[in-house]
């Protein structure tokens, strides 16, 4: 729980966002002397293993879980003073393959088809720029999150997909995805973003709040990004290419970054998400944007087309 430096200042979140799960286990003093002594040949104690000292820091322990609870995904506190070892390690096993059950069909939000349609005219081949107010009020009384699962097999729901275009003056940051098997694999892209996870409302005061916040958390896994200026929103973008793609839609956010440090450090840059899969970013100039549709699935074709016009 050592997430304070010297100055007493919180280190960056992202290293709390590459945990995923925390398990606090504790017990009281007299158990866990007995834990220790059990396959022992003696019953001394000593500096640490004594009551005095496991009962100050259990107390430590839990004040800090209670303390960073909001400050990470999950911690789990369990009390493991009664019962056997093995019961206590089949326990946590238990708790783990639930939790992974979760991660791997998570919530996201999504609106309902009619809905959405009935307030914005969506097209195919273009980003449609809505009343911001109308879709956001959309968003907060008719979103709901709803299983992976279900959302991917359901014609009657869009998932809501927040993306961001990043710009400098008259260039945009492209990148170049490294995924076998994905739909993304080897295709120039204009955007980064991704789902609205509900764990995503935890930092945000309403459902479009979480829509911000879930666009920002997504820009930190893919781009390293922490610290973004303001997220204008310029669109709406849809498309049929195939089923998958006809069950999301985009909201697409723009953010100006004028930082020169910001800049050169996204030129032709490689990030590793895991050993086998990166992605490369690069900036390209507005009038080589139509230029590359070619290579471009038809959400990067749509939002080009809207940037090259705008």
């Amino acid at each position: 729980m050592a997430w304070f430096g010297s100055t007493g200042r919180k280190r960056p979140t992202r290293w709390r966002g590459l945990v995923d799960l925390v398990f606090v286990m504790h017990c009281d003093a007299e158990t866990s002397l007995k834990r220790e002594h059990a396959k022992q040949i003696t019953l001394r104690r000593g500096a640490i293993m004594n009551s005095g000292t496991l009962a100050q820091l259990r107390r430590h322990y839990l004040n800090a879980a209670g303390r960073y609870k909001h400050d990470f995904k999950s911690i789990m506190v369990i009390n493991k003073s009664g019962g056997s070892e093995m019961k206590m390690v089949a326990g946590v096993a238990q708790r783990i393959l639930r939790w992974l059950g979760k991660f791997a069909d998570e919530e996201v939000l999504c609106l309902p088809r009619k809905s959405v349609e009935g307030q914005i005219k969506l097209s195919e081949k273009k980003v449609v720029t809505p009343n911001w107010r109308a879709v956001s009020k959309l968003v907060n009384r008719r979103g709901t999150y709803v299983k992976r699962s279900i959302a991917e097999s359901s014609d009657e729901l869009l998932q809501v997909v927040p993306v961001c275009v990043i710009r400098n003056g008259d260039r945009f940051l492209t990148n170049v995805r490294y995924e076998p098997g994905e739909s993304l694999h080897d295709a120039l892209g204009n955007w980064a973003g991704g789902h609205v996870r509900k764990q995503d409302l935890d930092h945000a005061q309403s459902k479009w709040a979480s829509v911000l916040a879930g666009l920002r958390r997504e820009l930190h896994e893919e781009l390293s990004l922490e610290d973004l200026p303001r997220l204008e929103p310029i669109g709406v973008v849809h498309s049929s290419e195939d089923e998958r793609a006809a069950r999301h839609i985009g909201i697409v956010f723009q953010v100006i970054f004028s930082d020169p440090a910001n800049i050169a450090a996204f030129d032709n840059k490689t990030i590793r998400e895991r050993p086998d899969r990166y992605v490369t970013t690069s900036w390209m100039e507005r009038k080589d944007l139509s230029r590359t549709l070619d290579s471009q699935r038809d959400w990067s074709k749509a939002i080009s087309s809207f940037l090259v016009e705008a």
